[in-house]
């Protein structure tokens, strides 16, 4: 009786064991596909973010050639404006000499015919 007893404990102890077994084996399982899940994902947000790095470089690329183009058509549209109101001012300055000497020309001329006209008046 005793015997059987034992052997009675040593098989309940056994199923326990199996059960425990069985019961780590799951959760080993578990575990297992939560880190192939994980790695997954790990991997999705890795190639997510060298696509969005690539993506970003790109976009940098294009913007400081964009902002190098714009910078370049500035400085020659200044430089054509520096140079038209070079032209402008020099063609004011001469517009004003001219004015100025026709006036002058102008001034002799009144002067001569008013002594003209007083000469033949007298």
């Amino acid at each position: 009786m005793y015997i059987r007893s034992l052997l009675l404990e040593v098989e309940s102890l056994r199923q326990r064991d199996r059960e425990r077994e069985a019961e780590a084996q799951t959760q080993r399982q578990a575990a297992a596909e939560a880190l192939s899940r994980l790695t997954s994902m790990s991997d999705t947000l890795r190639d997510q973010e060298i696509q969005y790095k690539e993506r970003l470089d790109r976009q940098r690329e294009v913007y400081e050639t964009h902002m190098v183009s714009l910078s370049q058509s500035l400085q020659t549209q200044r430089e054509s404006s520096e140079s038209r109101i070079a032209a402008l001012t020099q063609s004011l300055s001469d517009s004003l000499a001219k004015t100025q000497s026709l006036s002058h020309s102008l001034a002799e001329s009144h002067t001569l015919c008013r002594r003209m006209a007083k000469e033949l008046l007298q």
